[in-house]
């Protein structure tokens, strides 16, 4: 393809995500001790579009508390990976102004 061909082209992206292990992450699952003993922390809007539990863990990770880590957050805003549940820019707001 050339680049005047991907400038007009329409694509799509396939996201398989659904029922990966990052799908899986918890508050339960995770060792936060180990990710809040660094320095930086780098958080992604995709995680949080993956399932509730790691939506849940989000939301923790970013939560204020003494010693924790800076916390950098990629919005990574990929619409087809919301579906149903919270509204994805509230979210994704939510967690960016949390950092």
């Amino acid at each position: 393809r050339t680049a005047t061909d991907r400038g007009t082209d329409t694509h799509e992206v396939a996201y398989y995500r659904a029922g990966s292990a990052a799908s899986a992450m918890s508050p339960e699952n995770v060792p936060y001790e180990d990710l809040l003993a660094g320095r930086i922390l780098h958080l992604s809007g995709i995680t949080a579009a993956l399932s509730a539990d790691c939506l849940a863990l989000l939301r923790d990770l970013t939560a204020p508390r003494p010693g924790r880590p800076l916390v950098s957050f990629d919005v990574n805003h990929r619409p087809h990976l919301w579906r149903g549940g919270e509204a994805d820019a509230s979210v994704l707001l939510e967690l960016a102004r949390r950092c």
